[in-house]
């Protein structure tokens, strides 16, 4: 099949820990990352077309949150990886406001099993996805991993990666592979803490408030002068986004909400549009724009429940949001009609 999407990311579930009379209460937000970004590419295309690169666990989590959405897309490269734990991290939010996150031991097991190898699949594809820095960089099978990116850069396929590093590495031991990868990216996507502390790597990475256009351009330009990405993607969250590439600069305002259900996976539907412009055909403005729109609708809904977030809830909501389309005059019956829906 032709225009297939491949998302690789192991599947964490965002599990929150309250900590009341010395007693664990977890309670899980969903799943994150990939599945989230294939969910709604499967809503928008189909579900052959859309195929996740993943390890799951077998415990509880899994079966509960991540079974249900696995039903609904190609899992053909889905492993599921025995006497694993799906679920990665944990947050203490005993003080709201210093949240402390914690990687579990026991996720050691599905970070270290091999991806399967999706070279084969390579001449159907028309973007490849990955869901965080991780993804790539952190596994035993980085080198497979790169490989299937080198070979993709060749055949001029797209990829999208979603930065989504949590933590600080070695940057002397490690900044000639991520140069080389990051120069055979697409589309590179960060948030504003995380370009910042791109930049400034040996800064303390704290939370920005807001980011003005001019340092925005300038933290733009410096990523973009050293890489050979075509588009850098700086998400800017309740201020929407700012999209750089080798012609253009833009900023987008955010999409207001009408209430904030669950931000879980805002970003990840965010990006949906730069995995879906090839087949979609829509421009930087459309993609831009579209892209604001999957963010918002996400906060509005709880992805727990995802038969409330059909291919007709996203067209009723870019119909909804057809004055924040024509702020950029971009049509919401022609961005409807690009993406086929």
């Amino acid at each position: 099949m032709q225009n297939q999407f491949a998302i690789y990311g192991n599947i964490p579930v965002d599990c929150y820990s309250i900590r009341k009379r010395r007693e664990e209460i977890l309670k899980g937000h969903g799943p994150g990352g990939s599945i989230i970004v294939a969910y709604y590419l499967k809503e928008l295309t189909s579900r052959d077309q859309v195929f996740l690169v993943a390890n799951i666990g077998d415990d509880e989590y899994e079966r509960k949150f991540i079974e249900p959405q696995l039903e609904r897309m190609n899992t053909d490269y889905v492993q599921r990886v025995k006497d694993a734990k799906t679920r990665l991290y944990k947050v203490d939010i005993t003080n709201p406001m210093r949240p402390k996150i914690t990687r579990l031991e026991n996720a050691e097991k599905l970070m270290k099993t091999p991806y399967m190898d999706i070279s084969p699949a390579l001449p159907s594809i028309s973007t490849i996805h990955f869901q965080s820095y991780s993804t790539i960089f952190e596994n035993k099978h980085r080198d497979r991993t790169i490989e299937v990116i080198r070979k993709a850069h060749e055949m001029k396929i797209p990829t999208v990666l979603d930065w989504n590093k949590r933590k600080k590495t070695d940057i002397k031991k490690e900044e000639k592979i991520e140069k080389k990868v990051l120069d055979m990216l697409d589309t590179l996507k960060m948030n504003k803490e995380e370009a910042k502390s791109f930049v400034e790597p040996n800064s303390r990475r704290r939370p920005i408030i807001r980011l003005r256009n001019r340092e925005l351009e300038e933290l733009a330009d410096e990523i973009m002068d050293n890489f050979t990405i075509n588009r850098l993607v700086i998400t800017l969250g309740d201020q929407g986004s700012y999209v750089q590439t080798r012609k253009m600069s833009l900023r987008f305002d955010a999409v207001k909400s009408r209430v904030t259900f669950d931000a879980t996976g805002a970003g990840d539907a965010a990006s949906v549009a730069y995995n879906i412009e090839k087949l979609a055909s829509t421009d930087e403005i459309e993609t831009g724009t579209f892209s604001n729109i999957m963010g918002c609708l996400a906060v509005e809904h709880e992805f727990s429940f995802p038969r409330l977030v059909t291919k007709r809830t996203i067209r009723q909501y870019i119909v909804s949001n057809h004055v924040y389309c024509q702020k950029y005059k971009v049509s919401a019956m022609e961005l409807l009609e690009k993406l086929g829906i």
